[in-house]
């Protein structure tokens, strides 16, 4: 495979451009200088068959800036001084270092806008002739179009490698995908088209997907979504602590000054809303045929929480932000219903959830003195960096069937045995960036069993993983955080993590019938080999030949690596 990537210049000192120095690009400020290649972004440019010589190529197309927004609030003040406070929360704060030197004036915004450079695949060019084109158009949804610099009195920053900008003609360009087009030797042979709900007072939604193969478009599938909730606009600080919509937001709710008592109450503005968390999502697919099928959400919830090494079981079921799915309801083209299936996310006989709430609710405030009499405030609370991903991971889920039969599936999670642990030599804790990294094993599938309607344990599989393995020698990632003369170190292993092994156990009435698997795979992570164990005790293997291992060199589908 190989790689490209965009590049700039980066500007030595990017503090040139703050807004509240007041110096711009384009204003006749203090110019800039330019002092290092930075890449942007890395593409995919082509994978190359080896044996052959042949490349797929892969072209991408500049869409010009794009900028998303966040709203923020911070501020400190004294306990027992309430008019110390200061809260920035409003996107134009003004304050003065010193009040006697109006000198010392700025102006500080709780609305930023964080600019990229937009890139999006337009072609992939195949060695037979093939060619799949993506064609994009500037969309009309809420923002597109919008003023970059400075709109609604929003501070900006530029990311990555995005240094000089037209302050005052740079627009957002939010991009939609109209087309994938597929020839063949520089003949059309299929075109699949893309259709949106377009409202520059609304996001961008989905509608419909139709084919077109000769002259006649078709329809594939439509979409609808739970349009009865309306999402606020992008950079709401009416979210949880999780970042899902929940209608409250405290500065438009409670008065100023902010004293700490108010603060203390920041954290009930911030709890999940079960009626909001759904606003606007998918909730029903239409086949071409009439018929369609209904997705049902439920809030997200958990029975555990976890820290850094250290595992709590609440005894009970707490929400959390955010929905997952509850059941899947399949429809005739007659509107008659004619399948179910239902999800549920609880712990072996048991109504607790098996979810563990792998973000916990933030810390918004911190005393910082040795008195305690000081208090920091951040609307982005102050959870150590390990604390990332989906904020409730599950380790056990259940497909009910129409026949009320069950699939129940087992997965790595945090609580059995899986959580990120703390530094293995640590002088203090201030590294909260420090921690052993399990995330690349969590997830796994561990096991499934199928029971009957009746209850009955028909089968089981059991899966097992590289990192299950003693015998096998990881890549090791160590790191080593220093602070004058304290310090932290971390070993992280690092494993593919490919399935090694299977058990599969067949029961009835009187016995059960057990059957393995085991596998082994090459240099270039493809699977080699596969042995399996009969429940009769036949032993067989399975070998995989791959192309590049063949030295024929003929026209023939296998010597060319197809």
């Amino acid at each position: 495979m190989e790689f490209s990537r965009s590049s700039h210049l980066m500007s030595q000192n990017i503090a040139e451009y703050s807004p509240i120095g007041g110096v711009y690009p384009g204003s006749g400020g203090t110019s800039t200088i330019y002092v290092n290649t930075v890449p942007h972004t890395w593409h995919l440019s082509r994978i190359e068959n080896l044996k052959t010589g042949s490349s797929v190529l892969f072209e991408y197309k500049n869409d010009g800036i794009e900028f998303y927004k966040t709203n923020q609030a911070w501020g400190h003040g004294q306990i027992s001084n309430q008019a110390s406070t200061v809260m920035i929360y409003t996107n134009n704060h003004i304050g003065y270092s010193n009040p006697d030197e109006i000198s010392t004036l700025y102006r500080l915004s709780a609305l930023s806008k964080v600019f990229t450079k937009k890139w999006s695949l337009s072609k992939i060019v195949f060695p037979n002739g093939v060619i799949i084109k993506f064609v994009s158009s500037l969309s009309n949804q809420l923002s597109t179009n919008e003023s970059a610099w400075h709109s609604e009195g929003a501070s900006f920053y530029l990311y990555e490698d995005l240094i000089k900008v037209d302050s005052y003609n740079t627009r957002n360009n939010l991009m939609q995908l109209d087309k994938i087009l597929i020839s063949y030797k520089e003949v059309d042979q299929k075109e699949i088209k893309f259709d949106y709900t377009l409202s520059n007072s609304g996001r961008l939604q989905l509608r419909r997907i139709q084919g077109k193969a000769g002259t006649d478009y078709h329809n594939l599938d439509s979409f609808s979504y739970n349009n009865m909730i309306t999402l606020p606009s992008y950079g709401s600080r009416m979210i949880d602590h999780w970042g899902y919509f929940n209608n409250k937001d405290f500065f438009s709710s409670v008065g100023s000054p902010f004293s700490y008592s108010k603060m203390l109450n920041y954290s009930t503005f911030r709890e999940p809303e079960s009626n909001t968390s759904s606003a606007e999502i998918l909730n029903r697919i239409i086949y071409p045929t009439g018929g369609y099928v209904d997705i049902e959400y439920e809030p997200h919830n958990y029975s555990i929480t976890r820290g850094l090494g250290s595992i709590a079981n609440l005894q009970s079921n707490e929400n959390a932000g955010g929905v997952r799915i509850k059941a899947l309801k399949k429809y005739a083209e007659s509107g008659i219903l004619s399948s179910e299936t239902k999800y549920e996310y609880k712990r072996d006989n048991s109504n607790l959830s098996s979810g563990v709430l792998a973000i916990p609710r933030p810390n918004y405030i911190e005393l910082n003195n040795l008195n305690n009499d000081y208090f920091t405030f951040m609307s982005e609370g102050f959870n150590p960096t390990n604390y990332k991903g989906g904020n409730v991971t599950y380790s056990s889920v259940s497909i009910i069937t129409d026949n009320n039969g069950k699939i129940i599936q087992k997965f790595t999670n945090y609580d059995n045995g899986f959580n990120d642990l703390s530094p293995i030599n640590s002088t203090s804790t201030q590294f909260t960036a420090a921690f052993k990294n399990n995330m690349l094993k969590r997830g796994r599938l561990l096991s499934l069993q199928n029971i009957s309607e009746s209850s009955f344990l028909i089968s089981k599989d059991s899966f097992f993983y590289e990192h299950d393995s003693n015998l096998l020698q990881p890549d090791q990632v160590r790191s080593l955080y220093l602070n004058g003369s304290s310090h932290a170190s971390v070993i992280d292993d690092v494993f593919h993590d490919r399935i090694t092994g299977k058990q599969t156990i067949n029961f009835n009435n009187e016995s059960s019938l057990v059957s393995q698997s085991s596998y082994s795979y090459e240099s270039f992570g493809n699977i080699k080999e596969q042995t399996i164990y009969t429940s009769k005790n036949e032993k067989i293997v399975k070998q995989f030949k791959y192309a590049h291992e063949y030295s024929s060199t003929g026209l023939d589908r296998e010597s060319r690596g197809i």
